[in-house]
C-alpha cells in the first residue's frame, strides 16, 4: 500500500512517516507539512492510506480528508491526533477512519496498518492454477506480467505457501544456482513489476515484502494447490501428477504430492 503522511510541525511528522515506512504492507511513504501540497500531490499519485494531523494550516484534517476521499474514493484514513472529539465530527462528516491518539507508538501505527490491509483484502482474492502449467488470472483473464519472470517469481512464493524467502535464495533458485549482483538487480525489477501489475486490480494484498524478505498472504490466494492441502476433494480430483510443470524447481513440491495424494490409492 502508499501511504501518505500530512502534519504540520516536522518532528511528528518525521516520526510518523518513520513508523509508516517500518510497517508490513507499506510500499511506499511520501510526507508533507502543508497539506494544500499534500492535496496537489495526492492528485497525481495513487494513495492507499493517509495518516493526518487534525491541526493544519489552511485546512484541517477532516476537510482534507473529504477532499482525498474525493480524489481516491477507496482511500482509507487515520487520523494523528492529541484530542479525542475530533473522532465525533469525523462521524458526522460520515468519514470512516482510524485514530491515533498523541503520542502514539510504532506498534499502534502497524495495528492500524494491519486492520486497513484486512479489511481490502477480505474477499478479493487471485486466481491461480498450480496443477499442470502455472497460470495466474486476474479479472477472469490471463494476467500480463511486464516480464516473463514475474510470473515464475509469483509461482515459487506460492508454492512457499506463505512463508518468507530472502532475496538471496529467491535468486538461487531462479537462476537455478546463480548469484550476482545483476541477477539480484533483476530481481528488484521483477517485484515491481509484480506489485504493478496486481495494484491495478486492486490485489496488491496478495504480495508481502519485508527486510528483502518476500511471501504471498495466502487468504488472499484462490488456487486447487491449498484447497487440496486443506482436505477439498474435489481439488485433490484435479491432481494428475502435474504441478508447475515448466519449472524444474517445482519438481520438489510434485513428487511430495504425488506421495502424499496418489501413492495411498
Amino acid at each position: 500500500m502508499k501511504a501518505l503522511c500530512v502534519d504540520n510541525e516536522r518532528i511528528p511528522l518525521m516520526t510518523l512517516k518513520r513508523a509508516v515506512q517500518g510497517a508490513t504492507h507499506i510500499s511506499a511513504v511520501a510526507d508533507f507539512e502543508d497539506e494544500v501540497e499534500a492535496l496537489a500531490w495526492a492528485k497525481a499519485n495513487p494513495v492507499d492510506v493517509a495518516f493526518l494531523d487534525i491541526e493544519l494550516h489552511e485546512m484541517n484534517g477532516l476537510e482534507l480528508a473529504q477532499e482525498l476521499i474525493r480524489i481516491h474514493p477507496k482511500i482509507s484514513i487515520v487520523f494523528c491526533t492529541g484530542y479525542e472529539q475530533y473522532a465525533v465530527r469525523a462521524m458526522k462528516m460520515h468519514i470512516d477512519a482510524g485514530y491515533l491518539i498523541k503520542p502514539f507508538r510504532a506498534q499502534q501505527v502497524q495495528e492500524e496498518i494491519d486492520h486497513i490491509f484486512a479489511k481490502r483484502a477480505a474477499g478479493k482474492k487471485l486466481m491461480v492454477q498450480c496443477f499442470g502449467d502455472f497460470e495466474v488470472f486476474i479479472g477472469g483473464k490471463p494476467a500480463e506480467f511486464k516480464r516473463k519472470k514475474t510470473k515464475e517469481l509469483l509461482a515459487y512464493l506460492i508454492d512457499r505457501r506463505g512463508s518468507a524467502v530472502t532475496t538471496a535464495k529467491i535468486v538461487t533458485v531462479l537462476w537455478e544456482g546463480e548469484s550476482d549482483d545483476k541477477k539480484r538487480d533483476i530481481l528488484y525489477h521483477l517485484v515491481s513489476d509484480l506489485r504493478r501489475t496486481l495494484e491495478e486490480d486492486e490485489l496488491e494484498h496478495v504480495f508481502l515484502s519485508q527486510n528483502n524478505q518476500y511471501s504471498v498472504n495466502t487468504g488472499a490466494i484462490d488456487c486447487e494447490f491449498y484447497r487440496m492441502l486443506e482436505g477439498d476433494e474435489q481439488a485433490r480430483r484435479l491432481y494428475s501428477g502435474e504441478y508447475m510443470h515448466q519449472y524444474s524447481w517445482a519438481e520438489y513440491t510434485n513428487s511430495w504430492l504425488g506421495r502424499e495424494f496418489t501413492e495411498a490409492e
